[in-house]
């Protein structure tokens, strides 16, 4: 197996879990994401922590709201 690095395409599962305290209610259902690692189709926090992982590793990130995707002025 090959961990991912830089550059490479990935394809991975994942739920948005509410933290504590959301507004946003529960968990959605597992959703799957492809994207080229380090590059500008995810927000960067997503897009770093697959680095090293191999297919079947699990993670759990954590990001804050402001690491998210900029509003756009309006």
């Amino acid at each position: 197996m090959h961990a991912a690095k830089l550059g490479n395409r990935v394809r991975i599962q994942y739920a948005r879990v509410p933290g504590a305290g959301a507004t946003l209610g529960r968990a959605r259902a597992e959703q799957t994401s492809e994207f080229t690692v380090r590059t500008k189709e995810v927000i960067p926090n997503l897009s770093l922590g697959v680095v090293s992982m191999a297919p079947g590793d699990r993670k759990r990130l954590t990001l804050q709201p402001q690491e998210g995707y900029p509003l756009e002025p309006s």
